[in-house]
């Protein structure tokens, strides 16, 4: 074999590789009001380059973490072959505690849209699909859940919303205290496209992940005195009224 057949060999074996070789995008941390999210990492057979944009912190009036795609699937099947297509990786990061408050509530909220054309053809057909898995991990336990999705074939989109409480959190996870200040995240979003004699294109729009915080101490101090203050000036203007 001469040189050049053994570089084109090289090549090759180098791009069969790359082709199938998993990679690590990493973002930078982001600390709001009441929690940190740190560590967070995008991993995935097509990464990098990521497939997410950088992510936006919102901290009104929740500390708030915003992912938005950077990118989209599109499969197109012109001839008898169905074409069938997925893009997914997946999405890690701690969520901290900043301040020793814990989790009342974390939302994880998730939109996309869709769009199919069929051709000319009896046999066309085209479908697409969104999930998105997650993995919930305190100390070492792991919840693993599925966020439901709602397709919405008027506007071409799906969302999807789960809403974990604390009584939700403490029922799996039973912490000592019986509050959770830390919680490692995992979600798997995945977008798929099928096509015969059409084309489908998929993708997510929003991904989003709300954390609220119990209020502090001093906080719930200054709603009972103010509630307790309230039903005083009610009692005293109570027995101010005399009958005639």
């Amino acid at each position: 074999m001469n040189m050049r057949n053994q570089l084109c060999m090289a090549a090759a074996l180098l791009l069969s590789f790359s082709s199938t070789w998993a990679g690590t995008v990493t973002f930078s941390d982001q600390i709001g009001n009441h929690f940190a999210f740190r560590n967070m990492t995008e991993f995935g057979a097509n990464v990098p380059p990521s497939s997410l944009d950088l992510p936006t912190l919102i901290t009104n009036p929740y500390d708030t973490i915003k992912f938005r795609p950077s990118t989209f699937l599109v499969v197109e099947s012109n001839g008898p072959v169905r074409e069938s297509s997925s893009l997914s990786s997946e999405l890690s990061f701690a969520l901290n505690s900043l301040a020793g408050l814990a989790i009342q509530e974390i939302k994880i909220s998730v939109t996309g849209t869709y769009a199919t054309t069929l051709f000319s053809n009896p046999a066309a057909d085209a479908s697409v699909g969104l999930s998105l898995a997650l993995d919930l991990t305190h100390g070492t336990t792991v919840w693993n859940r599925v966020v439901p999705i709602v397709k919405d074939p008027t506007n071409l989109s799906w969302s999807g919303i789960l809403t974990l409480s604390q009584a939700d959190l403490n029922s799996y996870f039973s912490p000592p205290s019986m509050e959770i200040q830390q919680l490692s995240i995992r979600a798997t979003p995945t977008v798929t496209a099928d096509a015969l004699y059409a084309n489908a294109r998929s993708q997510i729009n929003y991904l989003d992940f709300t954390v609220v915080a119990i209020p502090e101490p001093g906080s719930w101090q200054l709603v009972l005195a103010a509630l307790s203050m309230g039903l005083l000036v009610r009692k005293r203007k109570t027995k101010s009224v005399r009958p005639w």
